[in-house]
């Protein structure tokens, strides 16, 4: 009796652990900036790369305004605990992130991966 209730708390504690969730910061890949873009509308990026395995899910992207034009952006996703469907494939992601309206001239845009690098890309905004 006393195994038998040990195995059924060793396996409910597993479970529990399994499907427990935490939000990641994750690497880009590849960044695509729409060319024309106007201070009178608001800018936006399409960034897209690769999640690990089809634990994770797109979450939501943090754009850090440090200037007037420079941005630091980083994007996170969901990782579940769960078993994995495909744990040895990565799955490509892409996604919109709104800038809002921007001032004229030259912006940069610092981009944060996981791994503690960064890479920027600037563009002009015009009048």
């Amino acid at each position: 009796m006393k195994t038998l209730a040990l195995v059924l708390l060793l396996a409910f504690g597993a479970t529990a652990q399994a499907q427990q969730s935490s939000e990641v910061m994750i690497d880009l890949t590849d960044v695509l900036i729409p060319s024309g873009v106007s201070e009178r509308g608001g800018a936006y990026i399409v960034v897209a790369g690769y999640f690990p395995n089809s634990c994770y899910s797109w979450d939501r992207a943090e754009v850090t305004n440090r200037t007037p034009r420079l941005h630091e952006i980083r994007v996170y996703a969901w990782k579940t605990g769960q078993l994995c469907r495909m744990e040895r494939v990565t799955i490509p992601y892409q996604a919109t992130i709104e800038l809002g309206r921007l001032a004229e001239g030259e912006q940069r845009l610092r981009f944060e991966n996981a791994d503690g690098t960064s890479f920027e890309r600037t563009f002009d905004v015009e009048p």
